[in-house]
């Protein structure tokens, strides 16, 4: 049996720096990304919870691509150590599945993610 097998449906790109996920609570990096879900990472403050679901808005550091409350189910979540050890502030690394998104919100990460892979090759 080959457990090694890719279970994703959809190819994952790396994420430029240029990238950032919002929710109501969080400002975070968008890891990597697919049009089946990403991998953000944020600072997480003492007290922060994880809801299994949120909406997630994302928007490039150019400001001409935002895509607003796309609906995320949370499939995985790391947290690290604290960042410095005189503070209680760490980070979390949260991967998420899209769901339930609606067809213009599908138009708008399409056209993310094809953005995202011809600024890929451009800089190649």
């Amino acid at each position: 049996m080959d457990t090694n097998k890719e279970r994703r449906q959809h190819h994952r790109f790396k994420s430029l720096d240029n990238i950032v996920a919002l929710n109501n609570m969080n400002l975070g990096s968008v890891i990597n990304m697919s049009m089946g879900g990403m991998r953000i990472k944020y600072l997480l403050r003492p007290g922060d919870s994880l809801k299994k679901s949120l909406k997630i808005s994302l928007l490039n550091n150019e400001g001409d691509q935002y895509i607003d409350n796309l609906p995320c189910k949370v499939v995985s979540s790391t947290d690290s150590g604290p960042i410095l050890p005189s503070t209680d502030l760490s980070t979390r690394e949260v991967g998420v599945r899209f769901t339930n998104l609606s067809s213009s919100q599908l138009t708008k990460l399409s056209d993310f993610v094809v953005h995202r892979l011809f600024t890929l090759k451009s800089k190649e």
